[in-house]
């Protein structure tokens, strides 16, 4: 069985309207998504120091908070663990799955 992903859209980080009861970011990477997937990617060592410090292992479950295009998703999954992806920009999302469909993603 391959490794799962779950991807959510929320938005982050919520700014709040105290007029308005819908939550807003201050900031937008639509433009910007396919300039950040090409950045590179996190050292192997740091993400094995990270996995250890969280104390997860293979088959665990763990959360990729503002997982923009997948840059810290791909290296958890590539250790086997179970990953929830919370993304709020589309442009970011789509262009994750464009990338690399290793699951199904749920737009939440």
């Amino acid at each position: 069985m391959g490794p799962e992903l779950y991807c959510y859209s929320v938005q982050y980080p919520p700014t709040i309207d105290h007029r308005s009861s819908e939550l807003k970011t201050t900031w937008d990477y639509t433009e910007l998504a396919a300039a950040y997937d090409r950045r590179g990617d996190y050292a192997p060592d740091a993400i094995d120091q990270l996995v250890e410090l969280a104390g997860v292992s293979e088959g665990d479950l763990v959360a990729d908070i503002g997982a923009g295009t997948g840059k810290l998703t791909r290296p958890l999954l590539d250790r086997r663990l179970k990953v929830h992806a919370v993304e709020p920009n589309d442009a970011m999302r789509a262009h994750r799955k464009n990338n690399r469909p290793i699951a199904p993603m749920a737009p939440g």
